[in-house]
């Protein structure tokens, strides 16, 4: 049986989710929802919006709402940018697949300024967000893209999270999942 340290270190890919994994980004989600309720109305949306993917699944069907949506997620996010905190566990992994050259890639709820602004630098690739994608996890297809720019199999990756989310994504496309409290930064050193 493969281990969770030898998943992560082996695989030819890791895919990570970038909030709660990687960082947890000082945002006011309840804020968040409430600034996306208000473009939904002012799109003719009824009622507030529960969670990102409710808001972006509305916008799909209405006429340029989801631009307007993904910059009010971006506005809120990149102000909460500079009081993000790093999670080391998902940090310690990623940096230490980064440095052997092995492929990180990024699947994220997160707008891709916010995801630019913290780790633009590092080497992820490709970093696949709300913004470039119109089906959102658990859906595949931010996960299939991935595997496909990378020609790479299920087989071959791991995706590293946090959510339910993260877990029903891999576990639909076949990839193991492996939850970022799961891992321990000394594997790393």
């Amino acid at each position: 049986m493969e281990t969770v340290e030898r998943t992560i270190k082996e695989r030819p890919l890791a895919v990570f989710d970038f909030d709660g994994t990687l960082f947890r980004i000082n945002v006011d989600w309840k804020a968040m929802y409430s600034a996306l309720s208000d473009v939904g109305a002012m799109h003719g949306h009824v009622g507030r919006f529960g969670s990102l993917s409710e808001a972006h699944e509305w916008s799909g069907s209405v006429y340029r709402s989801r631009d307007r949506l993904i910059e009010v997620q971006s506005e809120i996010e990149n102000s909460g940018i500079e009081g993000s905190v790093g999670i080391r566990n998902g940090i310690a992994a990623a940096r230490w697949r980064l440095s052997g050259n092995l492929s990180c890639a990024i699947l994220s709820l997160n707008t891709s300024s916010t995801v630019e602004a913290l780790v633009g630098h590092w080497g992820f690739y490709p970093t696949v967000t709300i913004d470039k994608v119109h089906r959102l996890k658990p859906d595949t297809e931010g996960l299939d893209l991935i595997l496909r720019t990378l020609k790479r199999t299920s087989g071959e990756a791991v995706f590293i999270g946090n959510s339910d989310m993260d877990r029903m994504c891999a576990k639909t496309r076949g990839v193991p999942f492996v939850h970022v409290d799961d891992i321990e930064e000394e594997w790393f050193r």
